[in-house]
């Protein structure tokens, strides 16, 4: 569906998809997810067994990806 409006946009993974489901801090994990949506403007997408982030090749800043991934990561609890 985004990439039928989207054809350009580059696909980031951020976390398997099967590890989601032992998250036991399920609300904290979800607002950690939001900010990548609200801070980098993109979307977020199951694509190959990975949660991943979409967002045209040119409005995200890897450094700022890297540091939501790793914020992320920090707060998941299994």
């Amino acid at each position: 569906m985004i990439f039928s409006q989207h054809p350009d946009y580059f696909i980031y993974p951020i976390v398997p998809f099967f590890q989601l489901v032992y998250v036991c801090n399920t609300e904290q994990m979800i607002k950690g997810l939001d900010r990548f949506e609200s801070e980098l403007g993109g979307y977020l997408m199951r694509s190959e067994g990975y949660l991943s982030f979409t967002c045209p090749e040119f409005n995200v800043d890897e450094d700022d990806l890297r540091r939501l991934t790793i914020q992320l990561l920090e707060i998941i609890r299994f």
